[in-house]
């Protein structure tokens, strides 16, 4: 088992419980990743959906925050 922290699109529920195939997967916790923004480095394959893929880099004085999951190594590889 892992914590995974969620951000961005991975916070929308539905989504994670589809891309993991667990509809009883929930988030633990709320959780903060101080001095961190999120940005959108790269653009996801075309064959996907094209747009940013979100990612995070250090932000002195900003805050990210997202939520926190409990998961399998499976579903690590997964995500």
């Amino acid at each position: 088992m892992a914590y995974y922290f969620a951000y961005g699109s991975n916070l929308h529920l539905a989504q994670i419980r589809e891309r993991l195939e667990d509809k009883e997967i929930a988030p633990l916790f709320a959780a903060c990743l101080p001095n961190h923004k999120m940005n959108f480095p790269i653009n996801s394959l075309p064959k996907r959906w094209g747009g940013g893929v979100a990612g995070f880099e250090r932000a002195e004085g900003e805050d990210l925050w997202g939520a926190v999951f409990d998961i399998t190594d499976e579903q690590v590889r997964i995500m």
